[in-house]
């Protein structure tokens, strides 16, 4: 009886290698999620590139330790034509349409089209999404990025100007002004002029596609909230109180206002937003107590 039971597991083992070996490996560039077991030699194997293909695109010191749950990027075999097409990109935490449709060179709105994602175009981690290109991308990064760059062509609006903008809104809308001020300083450091690699501008940080459904349906006017930072603030904020509305807690609208509420509704809440909403709550004291501005 054992062995039978040895034969019929390398007759397992042996079919599975001919299966996989008659299936061509496809030309392919995207995000590979690592399954638990998997091995970077059964990855390559998977999409037809090598390993040090993989360990090189990656960053990867150790090729023998790759940890399950992380994305890996997967270069397109070398020996096909790149040409025009699509590839498939993994949402992360942090991500949003605009951001993405901005590192891979594409329209927003056609991103969204091709994903049939409607406005206000809301994205959750975990998804995955035909990215519509005509020639090879090359590999973005994964996760949340922060702010990046500077726009000189926005008026630059002093800290003390900022300070008080925060104050008066936040109590119009209720709001400890405080946790407020933190929220901002976390998002921008006050800098109307900020611009995220995702495309969130200004002091509160704000992805386009909300702003312009928040102004008219939230504040009932369009608002200029890449040039002035009053109508950036008071989006920031009214978005924020319709999360608190939707949410039940200051804590959940912090956390949704990071992740999005459908995805913390959906998916829990990640270790990265909890660490950003309690970050937020926590720094809130500082600025009480006169240690933060």
């Amino acid at each position: 009886m054992r062995n039978r039971t040895r034969y019929g597991r390398k007759l397992i083992v042996a079919l599975v290698a001919l299966v996989v070996a008659a299936v061509p490996a496809p030309a392919f560039a995207g995000w590979h999620t690592v399954q638990p077991g998997e091995t970077l030699w059964m990855i390559a194997s998977q999409y037809g590139v090598t390993t040090a293909e993989i360990a090189e695109a990656n960053d990867i010191i150790n090729p023998n330790l790759i940890v399950a749950g992380s994305q890996l990027w997967i270069p397109e075999d070398g020996d096909e034509a790149t040409g025009g097409g699509s590839v498939t990109y993994i949402v992360q935490p942090g991500d949003t349409i605009a951001g993405i449709a901005a590192t891979f060179g594409v329209d927003t709105f056609a991103l969204a089209m091709v994903n049939n994602i409607d406005p206000p175009f809301l994205i959750f981690p975990g998804q995955e999404l035909i990215i519509p290109v005509s020639d090879g991308p090359a590999a973005p990064r994964p996760g949340p990025s922060g702010r990046e760059t500077i726009n000189d062509d926005v008026p630059y609006y002093d800290p003390a100007t900022i300070r008080q903008t925060i104050v008066e809104l936040s109590r119009a809308y209720g709001w400890d002004a405080y946790l407020i001020l933190s929220l901002a300083w976390r998002e921008s450091t006050w800098d109307q002029r900020a611009i995220s690699s995702s495309g969130a501008v200004g002091v509160m940080q704000l992805m386009p596609a909300t702003a312009e459904w928040a102004g008219p349906a939230l504040l009932g006017r369009d608002a200029d909230y890449v040039n002035s930072a009053w109508d950036n603030i008071e989006i920031g904020i009214a978005y924020l109180s319709h999360l608190r509305y939707v949410m039940g807690s200051d804590y959940l609208a912090l956390a949704s206002y990071f992740q999005g509420s459908g995805s913390v509704e959906r998916d829990g809440i990640f270790a990265t937003t909890r660490e950003y909403a309690l970050g937020i709550i926590e720094s809130r004291d500082l600025f009480a107590s006169g240690a933060l501005p």
